[in-house]
């Protein structure tokens, strides 16, 4: 039979895109479901499965580096926070962003995903 992985790997995406307008913590248990069931079907063979999860995995590293002020990530790996970051716009204290900010949070979150599709 076979299945097909986009539907975990689809919602487990959204819920990472979720994660960067509201609170993460209240959708990280519906994530590693979704990344459970992705490994497993990976262990048992499926390379799209596997792919799938480790996409969500660099995902949700990437958009935990976006969110935090701190230079770690979850997995605890060395990234910066850019004047442009996700993580900067929502701890600035100043308030107002400008195009060139905007500009480069807009090209840090590209470049992840075209980097993908190479």
């Amino acid at each position: 039979m076979l299945f097909d992985y986009h539907f975990p790997f689809n919602a487990a995406i959204v819920l990472e895109l979720a994660s960067l307008l509201n609170d993460g913590a209240e959708h990280a248990d519906s994530i590693n479901i979704l990344v459970g069931y992705l490994q497993k079907a990976g262990e048992q063979g499926n390379e799209s499965a596997a792919d799938c999860a480790r996409i969500v995995m660099e995902f949700g590293d990437v958009v935990a580096r976006l969110k935090s002020p701190s230079p770690k990530s979850r997995n605890g790996v060395q990234g910066e926070v850019h004047a442009g970051s996700v993580g900067y716009i929502m701890n600035n204290t100043e308030g107002q962003e400008t195009q060139e900010e905007q500009t480069a949070t807009y090209e840090e979150l590209l470049s992840w995903f075209t980097e993908g599709l190479t």
